[in-house]
């Protein structure tokens, strides 16, 4: 009689240990899914900010190229329709504005680049906080495993210890896809 209920609350504290790691893991889970869409948005701002560098580099050179034409004569006889401009036929005024113009874009190229090396740290540590519960998963695992083989010697494992088993199993399977997705995300 004792015995039997020596072996109840061996599988009782089981349950409860159970319980408390898949607790541990649906918040595991959770905060995944979180930084999965984290991820996947800092990806699309980068992407936002690279075209956005990518044209005002466009839009930089064209100026220069603008630039360059009104200034050198030569340039402006090959390039232009025009038989001859003489370089004093242009306005001060224009000058000045392309100048303050490219400033601005070389400014804004600046920020961007800003921008684009603080998303990337976000991604590194988006990066570091994965393979913190990559780690997680493993001990988990490790004690899942030894749970398993605690309850194999002992002859008493019950259905409910069976059907939460096998949820887990399910749910680890679940986050390991979900890790597989987010690793092959981070390699793209």
């Amino acid at each position: 009689m004792s015995d039997m209920s020596v072996k109840q609350q061996q599988i009782e504290s089981l349950n409860s240990e159970i319980q408390i790691l898949q607790k541990k893991l649906d918040s595991k889970t959770k905060a995944f899914a979180i930084l999965i869409n984290e991820l996947d948005a800092l990806k699309h701002e980068r992407d936002q900010f690279k075209s956005l560098a990518d044209s005002l580099q466009e839009k930089c050179v064209q100026l220069k190229k603008q630039v360059t034409n009104k200034i050198d004569p030569l340039a402006t006889i090959h390039h232009s329709s025009a038989a001859y401009e003489h370089p004093n036929d242009m306005e001060y005024s224009s000058v000045k504005s392309k100048e303050s113009t490219i400033h601005l874009l070389k400014t804004a190229l600046k920020n961007v680049q800003d921008e684009k090396e603080t998303l990337q740290a976000k991604i590194d540590e988006l990066v570091r906080e994965l393979n913190d519960v990559k780690g997680d998963l493993s001990i988990f695992r490790q004690k899942r495993h030894r749970a398993r083989i605690g309850s194999n010697t002992k002859e008493s494992n019950t259905k409910e210890t069976n059907n939460h088993n096998d949820e887990q199993a399910l749910l680890l399977q679940r986050l390991e896809q979900s890790n597989e997705r987010v690793c092959w995300k981070i390699s793209n």
